[in-house]
């Protein structure tokens, strides 16, 4: 079963590198991208992706905003996991976008470089790198 990726960052080449990346993979591909938080939610709602990748600072809705409204149309569980994608591993906006209903995050540096090692495809499948600590403390976990 291949695994559907919407990505969502404003920067087109960063998109077109992680498409590129994504769709050589037999079990990944590229759904859709976005230049913005509005885009995401519509392509979200739209392409019912498995996987979004969403930059967590991007214009008119920023990625935090973007998760919340993706992930306030899950129910029970169903629905895409968000990955955000940041500058820094400790930026301000994470905490947030975890309480906001994203599954984890990642460097934007690292996930590039990841691709390229096929890095993603576990985070992908099983679990961002860092998440909340389900034991309820909200602290972001990294790995």
């Amino acid at each position: 079963m291949s695994i559907a990726v919407l990505l969502a960052d404003d920067q087109a080449l960063l998109r077109a590198g992680l498409r590129m990346m994504i769709d050589a993979q037999d079990d990944l591909h590229v759904v859709g991208e976005a230049g913005d938080g509005v885009q995401a939610v519509a392509l979200a709602a739209r392409q019912h992706p498995d996987i979004v990748l969403m930059d967590i600072r991007m214009p008119d809705v920023d990625g935090v905003e973007a998760t919340r409204r993706i992930c306030a149309g899950r129910l029970a569980g169903a629905g895409p996991k968000v990955i955000i994608l940041t500058t820094f591993d400790l930026d301000q906006y994470v905490a947030g976008a975890l309480q906001a209903g994203a599954s984890g995050f990642e460097e934007n540096t690292q996930i590039v470089h990841g691709l390229g090692q096929l890095g993603l495809k576990p985070t992908l499948h099983q679990a961002p790198v860092g998440q909340t600590d389900l034991a309820g403390d909200d602290e972001p976990v990294t790995g």
